[in-house]
This record gives structure tokens, sequence and C-alpha cells, in this order.
């Protein structure tokens, strides 16, 4: 037995964002000259406010009190309208969707050894 999978339109979903702990000197591979340039941006862009300059982004996709969570870390956008329009994002929903589905069906499975004719 198989359970279809749930449409967008049928989830809840909830993002948030955290600052990263990671510098990009730690995941960023380029010359010394461009990782400094990196690290300065974002450092500036941090300090004037913008949080979106480095963070980790998460989404929990919900559904009848299941629910599945993603993240995507080591993330920069000049601003929030770019977060938002990004494909990022939109990225980031569609796997906490397919992790929920794929987490209903695993418990479908489970479950549906007990069911009796």
């Amino acid at each position: 037995m198989k359970l279809r999978n749930l449409k967008p339109e049928e989830v809840k979903f909830s993002f948030w964002m955290e600052p990263m702990d990671l510098s990009p000197r730690e995941i960023w591979q380029g010359t010394q000259d461009q990782i400094y340039y990196i690290e300065k941006y974002i450092e500036k862009q941090l300090e004037s406010g913008n949080r979106y300059a480095w963070f980790c982004a998460s989404c929990t996709a919900s559904w009848e009190g299941f629910s599945a969570t993603e993240s995507l870390g080591c993330l920069c956008f000049i601003n929030e309208q770019a977060w938002l329009e990004s494909n990022y994002r939109a990225n980031l929903q569609d796997q906490a969707l397919k992790a929920l589905n794929q987490m209903l069906q695993e418990d479908f499975q489970k479950i549906s050894i007990l069911m009796e004719e």
C-alpha cells in the first residue's frame, strides 16, 4: 500500500533563521584576498543590521500533527527581499514537504502491518 503525497496547499510551512556559527573562512574556498573580502563584506552587512548577510534557514512542513524540518546554512543575501524571492527558499520548502511525505509513507508502512481485513 502507498499513500498519496501531500500537496503544498495542504501543508503549513514555517520558516525561521538563525545566525551562522561558522565563519566564511571555514567553508569557502578561494584566495586569501577573496576570503578576506567576503568576510569583511559580511561583517559590514551584519553590523549595518542586515541579518540576511550570513545565516542558516530552516523550514518545517506540518500536517495534522506530523512535521518534518529541513535546514540550509551558509546563506548570504543582500536583503530580505532577495531571500524571499530566491530559489533557495523555494527549494528548502520543497525539501521539507518531501521529507514530510517520506516520513508519512514510512510510518504508514509500519502501521499497515497492524491492519486487519
